[in-house]
């Protein structure tokens, strides 16, 4: 005999159990995906998506949908406390900075930018102007 985990996600079932985790939940608008998944809902996720998306659903339950773009899950409060946090637990003696530039640049220019700056520096030498004094110029 099936389970209730195993039934079939149909709009009725997707409404009672929508019903029943705003109600324990108080929400008063549109969860993010994070909640359905700290709370393990995410199969009920997955058949709301199926069944007309979380606009629909916000409308049906009465609650404000909230767009909230990928990535922008954390609030500035949420993102302080968490820096604060590991900053206490790893004593850093000052803000990695230098590090973290190393990581973003490429550890050596590629040979078209060592050859520009070669021909830059003979032309400044030579009293030529660049490229771009001479556009500017001109």
């Amino acid at each position: 005999m099936a389970t209730p985990e195993h039934q079939r996600w149909t709009q009725d079932r997707v409404a009672r159990e929508l019903e029943a985790w705003f109600a324990q939940r108080c929400f008063d608008d549109w969860p993010p995906y994070s909640a359905f998944v700290a709370d393990r809902p995410k199969r009920l996720h997955a058949a709301l998506m199926r069944h007309g998306g979380p606009e629909r659903w916000a409308q049906e339950l009465g609650v404000a949908f909230i767009v909230r773009p990928p990535g922008a899950q954390r609030s500035e409060a949420q993102i302080r406390d968490s820096l604060r946090v590991l900053f206490r637990e790893h004593r850093p003696r000052r803000f990695p900075v230098r590090a973290l530039a190393a990581r973003a640049r490429p550890a050596r220019p590629c040979r078209a930018d060592q050859a520009h700056r070669r021909r830059a520096a003979l032309g400044a030498r030579a009293g030529r102007p660049g490229r771009a004094a001479r556009e500017m110029d001109g």
